[in-house]
């Protein structure tokens, strides 16, 4: 009996709904080693006992944050991780289902100025909402990281063979006045890195424009979230081939010249 240091009494929760519950378990005796203790050579007042248990629900929730401030110039904030990914906090189930996220101030994190990662440190346990707590207390803080990445900037040949033309009326053709359009686009060096000549398309709209040579913008089939571009212009033709054009008043001149020379 002297070795006993401890008595635990496990219960199973499984499919309970209710915030108390009572149970009735057999103990077992653990000595100062932890190790359980043979009670066949012992006689117990009681086999079993009541175990009142409170019964929390757990629900896993991620931390959010707004950084402040800009990044340096040719640098932009990319993404902000957290670590670990999400904390569990317990609770009665009507206050958890209420809380998704645990928003910390944005004050706390601040990339003004950054050419590189930002890592801050915080004690999330500080703005737990009232009613619920950490189902680890003892580890609270959290690393919140900004990933800063610098932009790229770099010049493509877009082919007007990889250009959509939408809006032109059915029995009239278009002539794009060169071959390529340069463009020139910014972005992370990785998603820069990622497009080519061959992949880049884009697409002009025409519509309700007549006859005649046409300045006209070039929209670039891009992600906006990862790219940026300045509006670029693309000088088209459009003719009628049914439509004869008029001789010229220099080309009349020229001809009526001619006939008179050979008459006379």
């Amino acid at each position: 009996v002297q070795e006993i240091t401890s008595a635990v009494a496990n219960v199973n929760v499984d499919g309970i709904a209710d915030s108390w519950a009572t149970f009735r378990v057999t103990p077992v005796l653990y000595d100062a080693e932890g190790e359980e203790v043979d009670t066949t050579r012992l006689t117990l007042s009681s086999e079993t006992v009541n175990v009142s248990a409170e019964i929390l629900n757990v629900k896993e929730v991620t931390v959010a944050i707004s950084p402040t401030g800009k990044p340096a110039k040719g640098y932009t904030l990319t993404t902000i991780s957290t670590n670990p990914a999400t904390i569990t906090l317990k609770g009665e189930r009507s206050l958890l289902n209420t809380i998704n996220t645990i928003e910390v101030p944005d004050r706390l994190l601040s990339v003004a100025g950054a050419e590189e990662d930002v890592t801050v440190s915080i004690d999330v346990a500080e703005y737990i909402p009232e009613g619920v707590e950490l189902v680890n207390s003892e580890n609270s803080t959290i690393e919140i990281t900004a990933k800063i990445g610098k932009i790229k900037d770099r010049v493509f040949s877009v082919e007007t063979e990889n250009i959509v033309v939408t809006g032109l009326a059915t029995q009239w053709n278009l002539e794009f006045a060169h071959s390529s359009v340069a463009v020139t686009i910014s972005g992370l060096e990785e998603d820069i890195n990622a497009l080519s000549k061959t992949t880049l398309q884009g697409s002009i709209d025409v519509t309700n424009l007549p006859v005649g040579m046409h300045m006209v913008d070039l929209v670039l089939d891009l992600d906006d979230t990862k790219y940026d571009y300045k509006t670029i212009k693309v000088m088209v033709t459009i003719t009628d081939p049914n439509t004869t054009e008029p001789e010229s008043e220099s080309e009349m001149t020229t001809e009526s010249e001619t006939t008179e020379e050979s008459e006379g």
